[in-house]
C-alpha cells in the first residue's frame, strides 16, 4: 500500500501514521511517499512540488513494484491533495499493472473551487496552518520567476500564483488549476477507486463530487457522507478514522 500525504503534510502527518499502523496490523507492506522537498524528500529532490507532478507518484509506484519483487497487488491511498494526485495519475494511465485499486479521502477534484473554499473567512486558522507548512516546504527554492519571498506569501493562491505556476511553466494560478485538476480525467480511470468525501468538508465542495463523471470505464465511484470534515471521519469508539476499515474492506474485495 502506497500512502500519499496532503498539502503541507509529510510522511509523519497524523493520518499517515494512523494509516501505516492500521494497515501494517492487517498484514500490508506500507510505503509512505513524500513530495519533493518534503521530509526525507529534501535529500532526494529539490522543491517545489505541485498537484500535477504525476510522474513522481508513478515513479514511487514503480519503486514499490521493484522493492516487492513478487506478484502481490499494489493499492494507493491518497489524502486531500494526495488524493487529487492519485486520481489524476490513474486517469492519465501508464501505471504498473500491479496497481489494483485506490482509495482517496477528501480529495479536491477542481483545484480552483477548492482554493476559493479554503480562502473563505471561516477557514483562516486552517489557511494559516497550511501556509506555514507550504512555506517550510518552499525553503531552498531558487528560481528567477519566483516573484515573492516566502514570508510574503499569505495564502494558497499566493503560492500557486507567484511560485508554483511560474516555476512549472503555467501562465498563472488559474491556468495551473485548469490544467492539473483531476476532474476531467476521472472518466478515464481504468481501475477500481473509492473516493471518500464528507458534505461538511469546509475546504472542498461536495458539489464537485456530484458533478464528476464516475463509473464509466471501471468501478470508480464517490462515497459521500453527511459528516467527517476534512480527512477526519473519526469513529464513535475513538480517534481512529473509519475510512481505514472502509478502505481495507474495499481493498479486500479486489484481492
Amino acid at each position: 500500500l502506497l500512502l500519499v500525504h496532503g498539502l503541507g503534510g509529510d510522511e509523519n502527518s497524523s493520518y499517515m501514521l494512523m494509516s501505516r499502523d492500521f494497515f501494517c496490523a492487517q498484514g500490508y507492506r506500507v510505503y509512505r511517499m513524500n513530495y519533493r522537498g518534503v521530509g526525507p524528500g529534501k535529500n532526494a529532490a529539490p522543491p517545489p512540488y505541485s498537484a500535477g507532478l504525476t510522474s513522481d507518484i508513478r515513479s514511487a509506484l514503480r519503486a514499490v513494484c521493484k522493492d516487492q519483487g513478487d506478484d502481490r497487488q499494489i493499492f494507493v491511498m491518497g489524502f486531500s491533495l494526495g488524493g487529487q494526485l492519485a486520481l489524476r495519475t490513474l486517469g492519465e494511465g501508464d501505471v504498473p499493472e500491479k496497481v489494483a485499486g485506490a482509495v482517496t479521502v477528501s480529495a479536491p477534484l477542481d483545484l480552483s473551487t477548492a482554493q476559493r473554499w479554503l480562502s473563505r473567512p471561516r477557514n483562516k486558522p486552517y489557511m494559516r496552518y497550511v501556509v506555514n507548512g507550504m512555506r517550510e516546504d518552499l525553503h531552498g527554492v531558487d528560481h528567477p520567476r519566483v516573484k515573492k519571498s516566502g514570508s510574503e506569501l499569505k495564502s494558497v493562491w499566493d503560492f500557486d500564483e507567484y511560485v508554483i505556476a511560474p516555476f512549472f511553466g503555467f501562465q498563472n494560478a488559474e491556468d495551473y488549476y485548469a490544467k492539473v485538476s483531476c476532474m476531467p480525467l476521472i472518466p478515464d480511470i481504468a481501475i477500481p477507486v473509492a473516493a471518500i468525501h464528507a458534505t461538511d468538508d469546509t475546504w472542498i465542495p461536495a458539489a464537485d463530487y456530484e458533478k464528476a463523471s464516475w463509473q464509466r470505464a471501471a468501478p470508480v465511484g464517490a462515497i459521500l457522507c453527511d459528516s467527517g470534515g476534512h480527512v477526519g471521519f473519526h469513529g464513535k469508539s475513538g480517534m481512529q478514522p473509519w475510512y481505514l476499515k472502509a478502505a481495507n474492506i474495499f481493498f479486500e474485495t479486489l484481492d
